[in-house]
């Protein structure tokens, strides 16, 4: 999307949402930012040499991009350093504002681009983003990695733009008491969890290291059950460090 574009959805989302004029200014050079210093990153061409190419803006993979700069946006909401944490927004929303519009050969991205920044930008759509959103770490990568969807029409892209805007700031800067609540009792809740798993595993070592020690028929069986344990342990360690990352409990 254009620089006025991404100006446009974010300033609107951030006044609706009743952030400061200095938060929001933070906020609307983060956004434009990631256009100011293009990122490069290096390649094999299909002769295996090596090159060095632009990263796309447009492309799935800057999801994961977002979410690091969204963790960082919390956590300096956390810390109650709003300019900071409006910045690293910005630069997250950036990606997200790009990837709701269509980048492929074929189609003419500059007059999508162009013709997106003459729509005006929805109240509706900013309206149903707070109204959907919630202040929870998973909700938010849910959102961010398997429902923001490129279009090539471009009132339809602004809507999502501004849409997937509102929600993410919104879950950014809430800091909705029951939230955290909710999220003591989930980690509570999870870290029995990971105590169990825990013992399980220990005790599969265990009978593995004897199997093998005493040269029994049950190593290679007790080998899978470790490699099967570790899943569900990794899982709920991964969720756990999320919670905390995200409430700073």
């Amino acid at each position: 999307m254009k620089w006025r574009t991404h100006r446009a959805i974010t300033e609107r989302v951030l006044r609706s949402l009743g952030l400061r004029s200095d938060v929001i200014e933070a906020c609307l050079e983060g956004v434009i930012e990631p256009d100011r210093r293009a990122g490069f990153s290096l390649t094999l061409d299909y002769r295996g040499r090596l090159r060095i190419i632009r990263r796309p803006h447009h492309s799935f993979w800057r999801s994961f991009d977002s979410l690091a700069y969204i963790y960082k946006a919390r956590k300096h909401v956390l810390e109650g350093k709003h300019q900071s944490a409006a910045h690293y927004l910005g630069l997250a929303l950036h990606y997200i504002q790009d990837r709701c519009i269509r980048d492929v050969l074929f189609i003419d991205h500059e007059g999508l681009e162009a013709e997106a920044g003459r729509v005006e930008v929805p109240e509706e759509a900013i309206r149903s983003g707070f109204r959907d959103s919630v202040s929870n770490p998973f909700r938010v990568e849910k959102a961010i990695i398997w429902h923001v969807w490129p279009s090539w029409i471009p009132t339809v892209a602004v809507w999502r733009a501004a849409y997937y805007t509102a929600y993410i700031a919104k879950a950014v800067f809430d800091l909705d008491a029951i939230e955290f609540e909710k999220a003591r009792m989930e980690k509570s809740k999870l870290a029995r969890w990971v105590k169990w798993s825990a013992i399980a595993f220990s005790a599969s070592t265990v009978a593995t290291l004897t199997a093998y020690t005493y040269h029994l028929n049950i190593l290679l069986p007790m080998t899978v059950v470790n490699v099967l344990l570790t899943i569900p342990l990794a899982y709920l360690l991964d969720r756990i460090s999320k919670i905390r990352r995200w409430f700073g409990l």
